[in-house]
């Protein structure tokens, strides 16, 4: 996955934008959009990552029985049935681990349900 520089503005069209060629460009070849896609999705990974760092691996392997190389997943499982984002930004710790404990054993019968 691909960076984008911090400085450059993707923002939605304003009037000004008539006179700069380049954005006038980006806004039509449809460039400004993909970037501000690309943007709130690295975002959403960052907020994630924030997420599986807020504990120890051992909380993971030892707590929730989740295996070590599957810990990614998850937490993007988790996030697809409750959004962990704002929960970071908005709830206390203790909730995100509850949130964690109660969806890691749906998450470990998928698991041994794919297995067999």
């Amino acid at each position: 996955m691909r960076f984008l520089e911090s400085t450059k503005d993707v923002s939605k069209f304003k009037a000004t934008d008539i006179l700069n060629v380049g954005r006038l460009y980006g806004h039509f070849s449809g460039k400004n959009k993909e970037e501000r896609k690309m943007r709130e999705i690295e975002s959403k990974i960052k907020s994630l990552e924030k997420v599986e760092n807020l504990f120890p691996k051992e909380f993971y392997t030892e707590k929730l029985n989740i295996p070590d190389y599957k810990i990614k997943e998850f937490i993007l499982w988790v996030n697809s049935k409750q959004d962990l984002t704002k929960m970071l930004n908005n709830s206390p710790r203790e909730m995100i681990q509850e949130t964690l404990f109660k969806y890691s054993t749906q998450y470990k019968r998928l698991l041994k349900d794919t297995k067999s």
